[in-house]
């Protein structure tokens, strides 16, 4: 059994993870190798791959799967390791550190210190039967091991004592160590071209099998059957047989880079590493090569004991998988990215935090998370001022682009005579000129300019420098890490520290009065900038200071540690305050935000959201590669920018904690949507309820289910075969379902069938299986209703879907995905098939778009009749005409006066026209009299259907949300009978799910209309759910509700429409002469349908205001089903919309443009 043990984001959270319940799954992310691997082998079958690199990180890989454990000795060796020997029979790694650290052994199973002693070595070598370890000094000397316990064996005489006889021109610093296959002799390979063959059981006798060669410092590499012997040196590559003695089996032109020789198991194949970042295979007996090229420098190879795997470690600490014997790569190093710096922005809970590459601004209060800056060229770095106010990326080329946070983070550019791609570098607080290390001098450039003038030195470059606030002093760090300051006015240097091992940490206080720094022996001192001295203030502590920070008010301290630890200071009274939080790696950074919170960001990766006054740890937040992120609790809820986005993190379970669980499983107990933002609303209303209202400081977060029963065994699903169907725009599917079993599964639930089959197009739901309704809905009957039904005696089946293409495609693939549940809703994994290809003979594709336009004014109960809400469904349908690139097809349901037969807005006509772009059978005459119902179609994924409903809207006491059609009742009470006249979010759900349009979107400016999506317990992810929001979500589907699910929506008599209607029809596409109209965000003279939604859902607040002001009156509240003083409060507050955009891959739809361009729709 194997499971990822990587940075544990549950159990080192300090006091949170005490509270764990026995059967809490644990939520682990990736943190993978963040420079060179150096140090590879396969093992357990080639089913795990053991890395290290050149920090001493060592992780434990379950390449298939891509997730790792993290075996780090707690004495990690700098710079890596000069040896690894991995020993399965024993069950051990052995480490030999480079700069004669002392070697280290440790478990297979679960990377914990063994018993055992290792000598000093240079290299070791396994036997055959792995009883016995061979090792050889640096000065030749040979010794022999035990291979389980360690322990010296004799050695077959005196000569085995003595240093083995050198060749001339010998050399051990670059070799090969091996035994020969009988187990009797070890051959070893130098870097002189020589191969010594020594024999164990005659006194170590020493042969020289190969004379050496002309040309010292050769790669050499020993065949496996101690045959021959590769030796590559000057764009040459020998593989040279010992028979034969100087005569190359095999001579190859190579690269003069090449690093790495290393034969296959079988001793039939050569693979090549070469320092340029290619990979190269040799096939000895065709001598044909296949090459592999990487962005960055190969540092690591390992070949699989099979031979048909190779591992390839490059710079930067990835990790590719190459198969030799078939085409295919892929990178199993997906990990978490390393935040260096951070500072607080604004007023709320918001902070900026840069990587060496990135700029990220992280809103805690309001879940928007999103990348600001990524430099996008080779050999740039990113940098920030302490305060966050102005970042830069600096290039070899000279000068930086500069972004300043106050301005939108507005790019200016730094005079390219400024070498700020330097040691280190600063940009004075008012922008106007930077400090630079050029070697060890410290230069203040003029910005604009690039003139300098030298203000100090240092005895090395400096690795960091950080104006204070207001410009007067330069704090600089020195590569040997001495630490000074120089008031700028005069240019006096104050030295404050120095030595190798003293602490780099400093910060100026808020109101730039002093410094505090870190001190070598772990304490932190102060500098009093106003009168210029060392205070004799001083806090003690254990381990040196890598982070420090002064609160916004000056009375407290934190102080990072390189342990993790961070400690928290009261500065009047230099009192340490109880610990509360704690990172498993280095602190290094530190920031305080206003509602009481502190963040500690640690060299792992982590950024951990305390909080201050409830000492405990709140989250901790990931950023992940391509601008996604991920947070989690102590006790594993999480949230995700994108919930099908889970390659970095992985569960485990303490009741089977060798085995890792595919982060699918326990989603639909622990996902937990805008997870921070609710934990820092709780946080804010416990700290102002405190002590007045008990149920202030309740938990943010429902309880889950016990999880120590829940059947954890995934269900089997792969998309057997894509091919042509009936039609150059149809694929016909084949999904392979199967039963799982399990005997190894601790809790009893051992086997599982197949329920409720998903298939996806481009990551849009198309079919579903069983293709029912009870299938999608909750209950005790679900496993029942959404099982997949299979052939007597049988546990796999096949099912094939016909699924519709996309012209606008031809040529290029289709991304089909699948997945189904297992009989307690745990998720399969996601298969994926983008093999096939749009046929290129498919027609072209004439994209039609439906809107449907419905407005409610004239109701059955007449105390519900509305006045513009019928005017607002014509001004979609005039707003929507002119949609780029399609043929709009409107169809206009609206019912107005007292002729009740002459309403289009009925429960009938609506879901007459969604069967119809469904494809179902015509039901009568329904759209009797409505204009262009005639033209509705069976959508295809080239078509876009937009669904704007403008009337009332009922939540019930369940939470469950109707529309109101004019047909809806003649009112009080609204019991089960009245229900069943409305349109409940469910029937929506059933009349859409067959629509197979490419985009569909939904306008409700109705009251209550977010409850449509938000009902209790939605959530947007795979869950398999029922209701609207999981189907929109499924599909891709936009829905831009006109009111929150608790409030209501407002029509204006004096704008004669709804207010969300108005917003959008009214205001966002209101172009004035030669500009751009209202809604354009990007102001490109273009408005799209995702640019329209988010218009409108920002600026009904402000629309609401202005009325509230005056400036336009309210005429009727859209719920004439609310008592007065409901009603008295919303008039009171803001209407606020909800947009849920779900359309993760939609085409682009341009709603209005104003530009002088032409074209259709464009991806």
């Amino acid at each position: 059994m194997w499971s990822s043990v990587n940075i544990f984001l549950v159990a080192m959270l300090g006091s949170g993870a005490a509270a764990l319940a026995a059967d809490q799954p644990v939520l682990e992310p990736q943190s993978g190798h963040r420079i060179a691997v150096t140090r590879m082998a396969f093992a357990a079958g080639d089913s795990l791959l053991v890395t290290a690199d050149h920090t001493g990180t060592m992780l434990v890989w379950n390449h298939a799967s891509g997730l790792s454990r993290d075996f780090t000795p707690s004495s990690a060796a700098t710079p890596g390791y000069a040896a690894m020997l991995v020993n399965e029979q024993a069950g051990s790694i052995a480490l030999i550190p480079y700069n004669g650290g002392k070697p280290g052994l440790i478990g297979l199973a679960d990377g914990r210190p063994t018993p055992g002693r290792i000598p000093p070595l240079q290299r070791f070598a396994l036997s055959p039967d792995q009883a016995r370890v061979a090792g050889l000094t640096a000065d030749g000397r040979l010794a022999l091991f035990d291979a389980r316990t360690w322990q010296a064996l004799p050695l077959p005489g005196a000569a085995c004592a003595e240093p083995l006889a050198a060749q001339p021109g010998d050399s051990y610093g670059n070799l090969d160590f091996m035994f020969h296959p009988d187990g009797r002799r070890l051959m070893i390979a130098t870097g002189n071209g020589a191969v010594l063959e020594v024999d164990l059981q005659h006194g170590c006798r020493v042969t020289v099998a190969l004379a050496p060669r002309d040309h010292p410092h050769l790669v050499v590499a020993l065949s496996p059957r101690a045959d021959a012997v590769a030796l590559a040196y000057q764009g040459r590559l020998d593989v040279v047989r010992f028979d034969r003695n100087a005569a190359p089996a095999t001579a190859l032109a190579t690269n003069d880079g090449l690093r790495r020789l290393l034969f296959t198991p079988d001793g039939k194949g050569l693979l090549m590493g070469i320092s340029d970042g290619v990979l190269g295979y040799t096939d000895l007996a065709s001598h044909t090569t296949r090459h592999w090229k990487f962005a960055e420098d190969l540092t690591g190879l390992a070949v699989s004991a099979r031979g048909d795997l190779a591992a390839a470690g490059l710079m930067s600490g990835a990790i590719r998988m190459v198969s030799l014997g078939a085409a295919g790569e892929r990178d199993i190093s997906a990990r978490v990215l390393t935040p260096v710096a951070a500072a607080a922005q604004g007023s709320g809970a918001a902070l900026t935090v840069r990587t060496d590459t990135e700029v990220w601004r992280l809103d805690l209060e309001r879940a928007r998370i999103a990348l600001v800056y990524r430099a996008d060229e080779p050999n740039r770095y990113v940098d920030m001022d302490q305060d966050g106010q102005a970042v830069w990326s600096a290039s070899q080329a000279g000068g930086a682009t500069v972004l300043r946070a106050g301005e939108g983070w507005a790019r200016h550019q730094v005079h390219p005579a400024v070498p700020m791609y330097s040691w280190a570098a600063a940009l004075a607080p008012d922008g106007k000129s930077v400090a630079v290390s050029y070697g060890a001098e410290l230069r203040v450039y003029d910005a604009a300019g690039g003139s300098f003038v030298v203000v100090g030195k240092l005895p090395h470059p400096a690795t960091r420098l950080e104006y204070s606030q207001d410009g007067a002093w330069l704090a600089a760090v020195g590569e040997a890490q001495a630490f000074g300051l120089i008031r700028l006015a005069d240019k006096t240097q104050y030295a404050l520290v120095a030595g190798a091992d003293t602490g780099t940490a400093f910060a100026y206080s808020a109101d730039g009065r002093q410094l505090a720094f870190g001190q070598a022996d772990g304490s932190v001192r102060f500098f009093d900038l106003v009168n210029a001295r060392t205070t004799p203030r001083r806090i003690d502590g254990q381990g040196k200071v890598s982070a420090l920070r002064f609160s916004a008010d000056g009375q407290r301290l934190a102080i990072g540690r390189g342990t993790g630890e961070v400690d928290l200071v009261d500065l009047p009274s230099l009192q340490k305050l109880p610990a509360f939080t704690r990172l498993r790696s280095t602190v290094n950074s530190l920031v305080f935000l206003p509602p009481g919170l502190l963040v500690a960001i640690g060299l792992g990766g982590e950024i951990r959201v305390a909080s201050v006054a409830g000492r405990s740890d709140l989250a901790s937040l990931y950023l992940l590669p391509d601008g996604q992120w991920m947070a989690a609790t102590p006790d594993g809820r999480f949230d995700m920018s994108d919930s099908e986005s889970l390659a970095v993190v992985s569960w485990r379970m303490p009741d089977d904690p060798l085995r890792p669980l595919p982060p699918e499983v326990f989603m639909r107990d622990f996902y937990e949507p805008r997870l921070i933002p609710r934990l820092v609303a709780r946080l804010l209303a416990c700290e102002a309820g405190k002590g007045t209202d008990p149920a202030a400081c309740a938990p943010a977060l429902a309880p889950v289910r016990p999880l120590a029963s829940l059947n954890r065994i995934q269900p089997g699903v792969r998309i057997a075969a894509v091919r042509r169907g009936a039609t150059a725009l149809e694929a016909l599917v084949d999904v392979e379902v199967s039963a799982v079993s399990d005997p190894t599964q601790p809790n009893g639930k051992q086997q599982t069938g197949v329920y409720d089959l998903r298939l996806f197009r481009d990551g849009q739901l198309v079919r579903q299986l069983p293709d029912n309704t009870a299938a999608d809905r909750d209950g005790a009957d679900w496993a029942d209703n959404a099982r997949i039904a299979m052939a007597p005696g049988q546990s796999s089946a096949i099912k094939r879907f016909a699924v519709r293409l996309a012209g606008r495609n031809r040529g290029l693939p289709v991304k089909l995905s699948a997945y189904a549940f297992n009989e307690d809703r745990v998720k399969s994994a996601t298969v994926v098939d983008d093999r096939y290809l749009v046929p290129a003979d498919a027609p072209a594709a004439r994209a039609t778009a439906y809107v449907i336009a419905v407005g409610a004014d004239s109701y059955d109960a007449p105390e519900r009749t509305l006045r513009f809400a019928a005017s607002d469904a014509r001004a979609m349908s005039r707003a929507l005409a002119g949609l780029k690139g399609y043929r709009v097809v409107p169809v206009t349901l609206v019912s107005e006066g007292k002729d009740a037969s002459a309403w289009k807005a009925t429960r009938a006509n609506i879901r007459a026209v969604l069967a119809r772009l469904a494809g179902g059978p015509g039901t009568g005459g329904e759209l009797a009299g409505v204009a262009n119902a005639d033209a509705l179609a069976p959508a295809t994924p080239d078509d876009l259907v937009i669904l704007s409903f403008s009337g009332h809207g009922y939540t019930s006491k369940q939470g469950k949300f109707y529309l109101l059609p004019s047909d809806s009742g003649s009112g009080l009470p609204i019991d089960a009978q009245a229900l069943s006249r409305f349109i409940s979010s469910d029937d929506l759900s059933d009349w859409l799910r067959p629509v197979d349009a490419g985009q569909i979107a939904m306008i409700i400016d109705a009251c209550h209309a977010a409850g449509s999506v938000d009902q209790p317990g939605f959530k947007p992810g795979p869950m398999g759910d029922r209701g609207l929001g999981q189907l929109a979500y499924d599909k891709n589907m936009r829905i831009l509700a006109a009111s929150q699910a608790d409030d209501v929506a407002l029509e204006s008599g004096v704008l004669l429409q709804g207010l969300l209607t108005y917003a959008l029809v009214g205001d966002g596409l209101r172009t004035p002469a030669g500009g751009v109209a209202a809604a354009d965000a990007d102001r490109d003279g273009s408005v799209t349908l995702a640019e329209w939604l988010r218009y409108g859902e920002a600026r009904v607040p402000g629309l609401y205001e202005e009325i509230r002001r005056g400036r336009v009156g309210v005429s009727n509240l859209k719920d004439p089903i609310v008592d007065e003083a409901f009603r008295s409060l919303a008039e009171k507050r803001a209407q606020t919309p909800a947009l849920f955009d779900f359309a993760r891959t939609a085409p682009r739809v341009e709603v209005l443009v104003t530009r002088a361009t032409a074209g259709g729709p464009s991806p």
